[in-house]
């Protein structure tokens, strides 16, 4: 629910609150009870777009008029995200529509797939997406020393002049580590209050830092301590994180010597049966042949986990 100090009563939707809030918007929302400036902040942006066929940004700008002119002159969009879970868009309708509507603040999503599926060019597509659609900076933690600026350049090059580059990159605050200690740290600083301002952290990719780990209860230490903050990011700091992750094939048999069947072979994430808790959002891309590749929702509590997209990968991103 919002909090909105007492100045004025909260009067019925009008134009005068937003142009975007004509009669014909009015008179659908009065079919769904949302008749005052209240009952419109108290539903979800997700039921409300689905009403009015209205973009997320759209919604967001009615909200903050709503709150700015009967709530005073404190709120704006950042703070309408800490009372609801909002949704930003990808930039890549298929998967927005695969994830009814975009990644969701306060959830964590991993990216598993093979070597060379296009993990890293899908973090990197949707991070610049982000950053010009919402202007927000974003964290993008480097773990295998391969943060390519020129290639999220030419990701977006159609859509950002010359002069907006600079600013574009700025927004994109890369850190590369090398250990598990490092990522924590990072993690850890980012959960102070200095950066209240991030919304989205991507992290490509975790195996790298666990591969060397021989001490499995060291590991699995690891593994709890960085569910922890991770989790308190999303939750606490209104924040989503995308991991990245590789699969192993696995086919269970009884004897040695038996012919592999590979319609048979499962495939399920690394890191153990601990971290495969953890996300709340989970998926699996493949590469088919030369551009194309198959992104299907392996898991949510949302969605039903047998939808799947099938895109390209082009030099301007996921097509």
């Amino acid at each position: 629910m919002y909090m909105i100090r007492k100045k004025r009563k909260m009067a019925r939707l009008n134009s005068l609150i937003h142009p975007e809030l004509n009669n014909d918007i009015i008179e659908i929302l009065e079919k769904k009870k949302i008749i005052t400036g209240m009952d419109f902040l108290n539903e979800s942006t997700e039921k409300i777009q689905k009403i009015i066929k209205f973009k997320l940004e759209n919604i967001y700008s009615i909200r903050n008029a709503i709150v700015d002119r009967y709530g005073g002159k404190d709120n704006d969009i950042d703070a309408l995200l800490k009372f609801e879970k909002i949704k930003l868009s990808t930039g890549i309708e298929s998967l927005d529509n695969l994830l009814d509507g975009g990644i969701c603040v306060g959830n964590i999503y991993e990216i598993c797939g093979p070597s060379s599926a296009g993990k890293t060019q899908l973090c990197l597509n949707i991070a610049g997406n982000i950053v010009h659609k919402y202007e927000h900076e974003i964290i993008y933690i480097d773990t295998k020393s391969d943060f390519s600026s020129s290639r999220i350049y030419e990701l977006h090059r159609k859509n950002i002049s010359s002069m907006k580059i600079e600013k574009f990159m700025k927004c994109i605050q890369v850190y590369p580590v090398e250990n598990v200690h490092q990522l924590l740290n990072i993690l850890h600083m980012l959960a102070s209050k200095k950066f209240n301002e991030i919304k989205l952290i991507i992290i490509d990719s975790l195996p790298t830092l666990f591969y060397n780990e021989t001490d499995e209860r060291k590991s699995l230490s690891f593994i709890n301590y960085l569910s922890n903050i991770c989790n308190y990011l999303v939750n606490e700091c209104h924040m989503i994180i995308i991991t990245t992750n590789l699969i192993s094939h696995w086919r269970e048999t009884e004897g040695f010597n038996i012919p592999i069947d590979t319609s048979t072979i499962n495939i399920k994430p690394t890191l153990g049966k601990f971290w495969n808790h953890i996300p709340n959002v989970r998926l699996l891309i493949e590469q088919y042949e030369n551009e194309k590749r198959k992104i299907s929702l392996w898991k949510s509590s949302d969605s039903c986990i047998s939808k799947y997209i099938q895109v390209n990968l082009t030099n301007f991103g996921f097509k």
